[in-house]
């Protein structure tokens, strides 16, 4: 009955030029996304082709998608919980391309995190939230960021929770947002990129 259904139903689904129906992951366009190497410890920021998630062969690696809406925080930070819990951020030099409007919660309850690494590969020109951005970072004690990182007009309450161990200009004073620089605040210069 099932296939009968799928059989009287797949000529009213629109196809792409891949063939792809709507509701499956495109390969043959470039977007923005996230994968969890789970093996790695690692959450790696991209932009390019997704691959799709197939639990049959990459059990060690979830995808997910950058763009995806959500209220408080991104799928993705599920990833910071439990044994397998991610210990490092990266941003992958293809992630430079493509220019966020949110930052809301990415790192939010990154209890374990450790390192974000590659962050003047994001481009936060036209982000408009960065609230708890880096919530409960709490063994977060640098976040290096380059001239591409701004916080001008930006939303950025509770930024900095719980980053009682940040090594930076001032004393953790809490989670004042204009301390969201790395002059007299709570990041640090990337040497080399700033001028």
């Amino acid at each position: 009955m099932a296939a009968l259904l799928l059989a009287l139903l797949a000529p009213l689904c629109p196809a792409g030029n891949d063939g792809a129906r709507a509701s499956e992951p495109s390969t043959t366009q470039t977007v923005p996304f996230v994968e969890w190497d789970k093996t790695a410890g690692t959450l790696t920021f991209k932009y390019g082709y997704k691959p799709t998630d197939d639990p049959a062969t990459s059990s060690d690696r979830e995808y997910f998608d950058v763009d995806a809406p959500y209220d408080v925080s991104p799928a993705w930070t599920s990833a910071f919980a439990g044994q397998d819990a991610v210990k490092k951020v990266i941003f992958d030099e293809s992630f430079k391309d493509f220019r966020p409007t949110t930052c809301r919660g990415w790192f939010r309850s990154g209890f374990y995190l450790q390192f974000i690494e590659g962050m003047e590969n994001l481009n936060t020109s036209n982000v408009t939230d960065m609230g708890l951005m880096f919530y409960g970072c709490s063994n977060l004690s640098t976040i290096y960021v380059s001239d591409a990182f701004t916080t001008d007009e930006v939303n950025n309450g509770n930024m900095f929770f719980g980053c009682q161990k940040l090594v930076v200009a001032v004393k953790y004073q809490g989670d004042d947002s204009r301390y969201a620089n790395y002059e007299d605040g709570y990041f640090t210069k990337k040497v080399g990129t700033n001028g």
